[in-house]
């Protein structure tokens, strides 16, 4: 008969005296402090060294079972043996000193001995050195932190437990460490204390090669006797310890790296190789043992380490921070992704860049991911020794739901991005001195039009100008004062709005008396215009935000007798007699107003009698123009010389239509700052006419759609 065992109750006690050592010596601490717990064993916190310096040992403190543990359990001791081997696992979703491992085990009729050990090894049972046990690997590569070792390099082998059939639970299981540790403290000899409080980034402590003396690998795990075999499968006579910012260890003569090592005598005349980084300096020392060294099972034996000026080397940085980018080096747009050689270079060639994949120009921004891929860069090393914050302007690609994640060493942060641009700042502990930051759009695609790594956490984001009035104006000709509003984000104190006129790169001095004093609004004057009609560009600065422009824009004040001058602005839109032109490549064309025979009309050029001079058309011919008469939101439009004759379109982007039959459609004319000039919408077909080439004009659902020209619209005076 045969029954399953569910779950343990399991005691450990954990058996924790150590050595410890002062330079160049080792001193040994023999006394064994066991721990009673409840499934408890490992991560003991390790007080510092005592006020003479000469003995260490964990004291008062509690091994932890951590979430997610798993111990492996076996009835199976011995090659010959069927092999039963089973994890449990850690019932606790945090680190306690008491817990429960679950799992299920068969147990014969007769009974069984029962043997447990940590971690759990997929590597399951077999024999190493002639040893039969669990295949663990004590790890080359470990994590402690500023104050313990790698809970997981921790090897544990519990005393065999007699069960029987009936057993349901084990309220008393013993565990012992097997494995030694190595604390090497590291003391500052150098000039002017270089290395003390430096960060410990990476530690390690390797035999020469002059003797086989593995410090990790492949063991076996002895249950019978409670031990563990010499490394015998990818051994190393190295171990190294990593740290992230989290669990680094700033160095003081007392802070310690602890490694977990292979238990064994090092030998009198044996070299040891001590090398550490941090965020200065490169640390190597080789120091020869005066005598014998015994790293003892479950026990502390302490490297006390002088650093003296020859031993180190200022670490090689990355880049000095502040690393920006505002990507005014695109100037195109395309769907070919970017290559790396496409990046900028540094002012003297070095690389700025070193990975990117995905991302796309589309001027004036960097666009990241296509609709299967997500795009990325990554900078090129940076010094980030020190706490920095990471800067980006971003929004989401259309309706696309997208995050940003920033990847800054070891460390990852991630905003969802919004469908508008806005600032996203980003604070990060030290991640070394050289270090990259990965920069990637998640979710579905987005757009960056500035990157800026900034060292500390008091930067503030950038600030940002928005107008929040028309940026379009048409004057009166005779003349007057125009207001325009506008916001500003993360204000700069001392810092005020200034406005400019200009019109051709020259000082427009016809706009002036600029009145800046009521926040959130700039006043100024316009003169009244005796001349022809003109034009000038407002810019608004402040700070270090993008600036801002207006347009402004006046007609004269005794317009031409039956010329047709240019519309500037959507309330100008009113019923009255106008001209389409639509400019391609600095060439005007027009739409003939003659009946087309239900085919898609042909737009021409300007025939020469027709005088276009800036913004003023004199002398049309007949099929020129066009009456807009009022009709709901918007306008029918329709033939001057023949008012039977209407513009519509049918529902298809060839549709655009110049026929009788569609003196219900209304359009409206928008003002856009879009490359087109105009969105011109026929609200029955809900489509946007649109300058396809210079002689076809078409209608498409976008307002954007293939727009190849710019639409000029001129009313007659």
């Amino acid at each position: 008969m045969k029954t399953l065992i569910k779950s343990w109750m399991l005691i450990a006690a954990a058996a924790m005296a150590f050595t410890a050592c002062t330079k160049d010596s080792v001193e040994e601490d023999n006394t064994l402090k066991p721990v009673q717990l409840t499934i408890q064993a490992g991560n003991p916190e390790v007080s510092g060294i005592d006020e003479q310096g000469t003995r260490t040992e964990m004291q008062g403190a509690t091994p932890m079972w951590s979430a997610n543990d798993q111990i492996g359990v076996t009835t199976t001791a011995s090659a010959e043996a069927s092999a039963n081997h089973q994890s449990f696992t850690n019932d606790n979703e945090s680190s306690t000193q008491t817990t429960t491992f679950s799992g299920s085990i068969t147990i014969p009729a007769e009974g069984a001995t029962l043997y447990a050990y940590y971690p759990y090894s997929n590597n399951g049972l077999g024999t190493g050195n002639k040893v039969f046990g669990a295949l663990v690997d004590l790890p080359i590569n470990q994590n402690p932190t500023a104050t313990s070792f790698d809970g997981t390099a921790d090897l544990l082998v519990s005393k065999p437990v007699q069960v029987t059939s009936t057993t349901t639970s084990i309220e008393n299981m013993q565990f012992k460490r097997v494995s030694g540790v190595l604390k090497v403290v590291l003391l500052d000899n150098t000039t002017g204390d270089a290395i003390t409080g430096q960060h410990v980034n990476t530690l390690s402590v390797a035999t020469d090669e002059s003797q086989t003396l593995h410090l990790a690998g492949r063991v076996v795990l002895d249950f019978v006797n409670g031990a563990m075999t010499a490394p015998y499968y990818n051994h190393s006579r190295s171990v190294v310890a990593h740290y992230t910012s989290a669990t680094q260890y700033a160095i003081d003569g007392t802070n310690a790296t602890y490694l977990n090592v292979y238990p064994q005598t090092l030998p009198t005349g044996t070299q040891l190789i001590v090398a550490a980084s941090t965020e200065g300096y490169t640390i190597n020392k080789v120091i020869t043992l005066g005598q014998d060294i015994e790293i003892l099972p479950g026990k502390i034996t302490t490297l006390r380490i002088g650093i003296a000026d020859e031993h180190i080397t200022a670490a090689e940085t990355g880049m000095a921070l502040p690393f920006t980018d505002d990507f005014s080096w695109i100037s195109t747009t395309s769907t070919t992704a970017l290559r790396l050689t496409d990046y900028p270079k540094g002012t003297s060639g070095e690389e700025l860049y070193t990975a990117t994949e995905y991302t796309y120009p589309e001027a004036p921004a960097l666009k990241f991911g296509s609709s299967k891929n997500r795009g990325y860069f990554t900078t090129a090393d940076l010094d980030l020794s020190q706490p920095f914050t990471v800067i980006v302007h971003a929004k989401t690609y259309g309706s696309d739901v997208s995050s940003l994640q920033i990847t800054a060493g070891e460390a990852v942060q991630e905003q969802a991005l919004t469908s508008e641009y806005a600032y996203y700042s980003f604070q990060f502990d030290p991640q070394g001195n050289k270090a990259k930051v990965d920069v990637k759009v998640t979710g579905k695609r987005g757009y960056i039009d500035y990157f800026q790594v900034v060292a500390g956490h008091t930067a503030g984001l950038p600030p940002v100008l928005t107008l929040t009035s028309p940026t379009s104006v048409s004057a009166d000709p005779a003349g007057e004062q125009i207001t325009v509003t506008y916001s500003i984000e993360n204000p700069v104190e001392g810092e005020t709005i200034a406005a400019t006129a200009t019109s051709s790169d020259a000082p427009a001095t016809w706009i002036h008396d600029f009145d800046t004093t009521t926040d959130g609004q700039v006043t100024f004057t316009v003169d009244a215009n005796n001349g022809d009609f003109r034009s000038a560009t407002v810019t608004f600065t402040y700070a270090t935000a993008p600036a801002q422009t207006i347009t402004v824009s006046q007609l004269s004040s005794t317009p031409i007798e039956g010329g047709y001058v240019e519309v500037m602005t959507t309330e100008e839109v009113t019923a009255g007699e106008y001209i389409l032109i639509g400019e391609f490549s600095g060439t005007p064309y027009y739409l003939p107003n003659t009946d087309a025979a239900g085919a898609q009309p042909v737009s021409t050029t300007l025939p020469a009698s027709v005088i276009l001079s800036g913004n003023t058309i004199t002398n049309p011919t007949a099929d020129m123009t066009w009456t807009l008469t009022a009709s709901g939101s918007g306008f029918t439009v329709s033939s001057t010389a023949d008012p039977a004759i209407f513009m519509g379109t049918t529902d298809s982007n060839s549709g655009l239509r110049i026929s009788s039959g569609y003196n219900t459609h209304v359009w409206t004319f928008t003002k856009t700052t879009s490359s087109q000039g105009w969105e011109i919408l026929n609200t029955i077909t809900s489509r946007y006419l649109a300058g396809y080439k210079n002689n076809n004009w078409r209608t498409y659902t976008g307002s954007d759609t293939n727009q190849n020209g710019t639409f000029r619209l001129f009313k007659k005076q």
